[in-house]
C-alpha cells in the first residue's frame, strides 16, 4: 500500500511539472532521464528476484516517459512508452451484458448510460491503486457490461491507464469500449487557432489513449474569448475529415446561453450542430440544469438546510428500502430519468474499492409517478423554487468552475 501511495505521488508530481509549461533544457532532460534510469533499476531488481517480485512503479514510470515524449520529441525515440502485453482475458458473458446494457446513442455509437468516472485519479487523496489494481478494476467494469470510461487531460494519469487497458483487449471487445475525454483549456491561447493547432491537440489525446477517441469534450475557460468557437467548429471538422481520430465533440460544463450561442455558430459555419453532448454537474442538490436545460457540503448548503437535507435522505432511504436497492442508486436513477439525461458518470476510486455491482442495480427498477414525486417535493421544491434558488446564487451550469480560473 505504501509502495503504491509513493507511485501514485511520482505521478501526480509529474502531472504537475507537464501542467506548469516547464522550459525544456538539459538540465530538466538529466533530471527525467535519471529518474526513469533508477525506476528501471527497481524493475530489473524485481523480475531477477526468485521469485519474481511484482514492480511497484509502473505507473510512476508510465507517466515519466509520457513527460519525456511531450518536453523533448526529438528524444521520445529513444524512449519505449508502450510496453508489449498478453491480451487480457475477458468472461465470455461481457458481450452479452453490454448488450443488454441501457444506452444513450451519442453521434453514431451507443454507450452504456453509466460511465466509470476516473477523475479521482487526479489526487492521490482519494487512495492510490497499483498499475495492476487498476487494470483488475477497469476489466471487472468491462465483464460486466460498464464498457464506457470519462476522463480528461488533466487527469493525472488517466488516458495513459485507460489507453494501455484498452489496447489489451482483444479487437470484438473493443469494440464495445466507449472511450470519453477532454480537451480543457484554462488560460489565453499563445497562438492563432488553427486547424493544426487543433489537430495537434486532438492527436495528443489519441497517443495517450492509444487509440481514437470516441467522445472528445471541449471546456472553456472565458466566454468572452470567442476564439472557442473556431476551436469547436475545428473539431467537428475534424470528426469528418479525421474520423480514425475522433468520433464525436462534446461540451463540458458550458451553460445554456453559450450552448445555443455554439450550436447558432457551428451550423453557420459547418452546416451542422455538431456537438453531441454538454457534461455538467445534476443531482439531487444541483438540479440547474431544470432551469434551462431541458463543492458538495457547499453545494449542499447552497440547496437548503442541513436539516432539509437529512429529510432528503430520509426519502431516499424509504424508496430504496420499496425497490431493494440502495440510496445512491435511487439518487442515480432519478438523474437518468430527467428527460435531458443521456447518461451519468459515477466516480471511481480505480483500484481502490469496487462497486460494479450495486451500480448495475440503476438498471434493475424504475422509479414510478409516488417516487419522483416524493423525491422532487424535497429537493426541486413544491413549486421547483429550489432550482430558481441555486441558479440565483451560482448561476447557470459551469460557472463555479470559471469562477477557479
Amino acid at each position: 500500500m505504501l509502495l503504491a501511495k509513493f507511485d501514485g505521488d511520482v505521478v501526480q508530481a509529474i502531472q504537475a511539472l507537464k501542467e506548469s509549461g516547464p522550459e525544456p533544457n538539459p538540465e530538466l532532460l538529466g533530471s527525467a532521464d535519471g529518474l526513469l534510469a533508477d525506476l528501471g533499476n527497481c524493475r530489473s531488481y524485481c523480475e531477477e528476484c526468485r521469485p519474481p517480485l511484482p514492480f511497484p512503479f509502473a505507473r510512476a514510470t508510465r507517466q515519466v516517459k509520457d513527460v519525456l515524449t511531450i518536453l523533448f520529441p526529438e528524444h521520445a525515440g529513444a524512449v519505449n512508452t508502450t510496453t508489449q502485453e498478453n491480451e487480457l482475458a475477458v468472461s465470455n458473458k461481457a458481450p452479452e451484458r453490454f448488450l443488454a446494457m441501457e444506452k444513450v446513442w451519442l453521434g453514431s455509437s451507443g454507450a452504456p448510460r453509466l460511465f466509470n468516472g476516473l477523475w479521482q485519479v487526479s489526487s492521490p487523496s482519494w487512495g492510490s491503486g497499483s498499475a495492476q489494481s487498476q487494470e483488475a478494476a477497469l476489466l471487472h467494469a468491462v465483464e460486466h457490461g460498464l464498457t464506457a470510461t470519462d476522463m480528461a487531460d488533466h487527469y493525472g494519469d488517466a488516458e495513459l491507464i485507460y489507453g494501455d487497458f484498452r489496447s489489451k483487449l482483444a479487437p470484438e471487445i473493443r469494440s464495445t469500449t466507449y472511450a470519453a475525454t477532454k480537451w480543457c483549456i484554462f488560460s489565453p491561447v499563445p497562438e492563432p487557432i488553427t486547424t493544426t493547432f487543433v489537430l495537434n491537440a486532438v492527436r495528443e489525446r489519441c497517443r495517450r489513449l492509444r487509440g481514437r477517441v470516441d467522445l472528445l469534450q471541449f471546456h472553456w475557460y472565458d466566454y468572452e474569448d470567442k476564439a472557442y468557437l473556431n476551436v469547436l467548429a475545428e473539431l467537428v471538422r475534424i470528426t469528418k475529415s479525421h474520423p480514425e481520430l475522433v468520433s464525436a465533440i462534446g461540451l463540458c460544463n458550458f451553460d445554456s446561453e453559450h450552448v445555443e450561442e455554439s450550436c447558432k455558430y457551428l451550423i453557420a459555419e459547418t452546416g451542422s450542430v455538431g456537438i453531441v453532448s454538454n457534461q455538467i454537474q445534476f443531482s439531487l442538490v444541483d438540479a440547474r440544469p431544470l432551469r434551462k436545460m431541458t463543492r458538495y457540503f457547499d453545494m449542499i448548503l447552497s440547496w437548503g438546510t442541513w436539516k432539509e437535507f437529512q429529510a432528503l435522505l430520509e426519502s431516499l432511504s424509504t424508496t430504496a428500502h420499496k425497490h431493494g436497492v440502495s440510496l445512491t442508486n435511487v439518487a442515480t436513477r432519478w438523474v437518468l430519468q430527467q428527460p435531458a439525461v443521456g447518461a451519468v458518470i459515477v466516480g471511481t476510486r480505480l483500484g481502490i474499492s469496487d462497486h460494479v455491482a450495486e451500480n448495475l442495480k440503476v438498471f434493475e427498477f424504475e422509479l414510478d409517478d409516488s417516487d419522483m414525486y416524493n423525491i422532487n417535493r424535497i429537493a426541486l421544491g413544491s413549486s421547483r423554487q429550489k432550482v430558481t434558488t441555486l441558479f440565483d446564487k451560482l448561476g447557470d451550469c459551469g460557472n463555479e468552475y470559471r469562477k477557479m480560473h
